[in-house]
Formats: C-alpha cells, structure tokens, sequence
C-alpha cells in the first residue's frame, strides 16, 4: 500500500475499482509471483477514466483472469469496489497465484 498522495493514506476511504486491481498487482509483485496470461488485454470502452497508476495492474489482472469488466468493454475503474467485487477477486487471485 502506498497511500493515496499527499502523504495521506485514507483508511476510512472506499476502494475504487481501479485501487483494487493496484493493491492485488502490488501485492503479487512483492510476493515475486508472476501471474499467468490466460488471455490477451483488452483496451476497456472506458479507459479514458482509468487512473495512469492502475493502467498496467488492471491490465496485468484482466490477462490472468482475475478481473473482468462490468461489461463486456467497460470496466469502470472509477466505481465502488464492494465487498462482492474483493471477494471475487481474491479468489480467482489466489487460484492464479503460481505455487
């Protein structure tokens, strides 16, 4: 975790979308696992919205199959994660972490 700037951290903040892929991509990197690409990238309809920073984790994740978008070209990096979505995306996350 490194914050949201500003040297804040934000603990009582909702985690969008986007910070969502970031804190799992962070955290395979610090783990050294490399998580495998099960299918190709897609530019999402909506990536006009996406955050610099979360660009290659969301990208990264989609490749592995940890994430999907909320259609079938949009991902809406911007909305709320829920707790539905984290719970989703720790399990096929862990499912995809290489032994």
């Amino acid at each position: 975790m490194q914050g949201v700037g500003g040297n804040r951290f934000a603990p009582n903040a909702p985690v969008s979308r986007q910070d969502l892929a970031v804190i799992l991509a962070r955290y395979a990197d610090f783990a050294g696992k490399e998580l495998p690409e099960v299918r190709k990238a897609i530019v999402f309809r909506d990536a006009d919205k996406f955050s610099a920073y979360s660009v290659s984790a969301v990208q990264m994740l989609y490749s592995a199959g940890v994430i999907n978008g909320m259609t079938a070209d949009t991902y809406e990096p911007l909305g709320v994660a829920t707790r539905v979505h984290f719970a989703a995306l720790l399990h096929r996350f862990i499912l995809a972490l290489p032994d």
